[in-house]
């Protein structure tokens, strides 16, 4: 399954982002990012995996990256240089995928 390249208009984001307010959207309104943390970095781990193996299934991969317990997405289409619902739908899927594997708690001191 491909991931939409049509670029959302301003009147589709509007309501779309209504419902992830924990995302926030770049200055240049292309991209939309989220940072999460997670209790260790074996929880923050388990689900990078998870969202990596529903990104292969939709083939639409968001950049990310990871600091022991921390993981910032940013989610845009680059073939078409901005939102596409391919974006939405996958921050959708994250915020899922955050509340089944735990995440925005407190890390430990220690790493």
């Amino acid at each position: 399954m491909a991931a939409s390249t049509t670029l959302l208009t301003e009147d589709e984001l509007g309501p779309i982002l209504s419902l992830l307010p924990e995302w926030t959207r770049s200055s240049a309104g292309t991209s939309l990012s989220r940072t999460i943390e997670f209790a260790d970095f074996a929880a923050a781990f388990s689900f990078l995996a998870a969202v990596a193996l529903h990104a292969q299934r939709v083939n639409h991969h968001p950049d990310f990256s990871q600091s022991w317990a921390t993981i910032t997405f940013t989610l845009c289409t680059h073939a078409v240089g901005g939102l596409t619902t391919g974006d939405t739908d996958l921050a959708t899927v994250i915020d899922r995928l955050i509340d089944a594997h735990g995440g925005d708690e407190p890390a430990e001191a220690a790493h």
